[in-house]
């Protein structure tokens, strides 16, 4: 059996919702593309998911169509793993 390999370029990222109120967190592919949602974070919550550097992710409050923040995925070598969501 083969074991699956990791991929070096990846990262593991947080968001920490901080807010009172749940959030809701999508991916941003770029292009022209819509948002794709991910999930909603409750307070004080935090999700965790795999991406790459230079990877768009816009966070809205609950329901609502209202960007509260973009992020842009900086470079592994930057050693940022989490986005604390204010």
């Amino acid at each position: 059996m083969k074991s699956k390999k990791k991929n070096p370029r990846a990262i593991s990222f947080s968001f920490v919702n901080k807010r009172a109120d749940p959030v809701d967190l999508s991916y941003a592919p770029g292009g022209g593309e819509s948002d794709q949602f991910f999930t909603t974070i409750q307070p004080e919550a935090q999700y965790s998911v795999t991406t790459y550097a230079g990877h768009g992710w816009t966070i809205r409050a609950n329901g609502q169509d209202e960007v509260l923040h973009s992020f842009t995925v900086p470079p592994k070598a930057d050693g940022v793993t989490q986005l604390d969501i204010l």
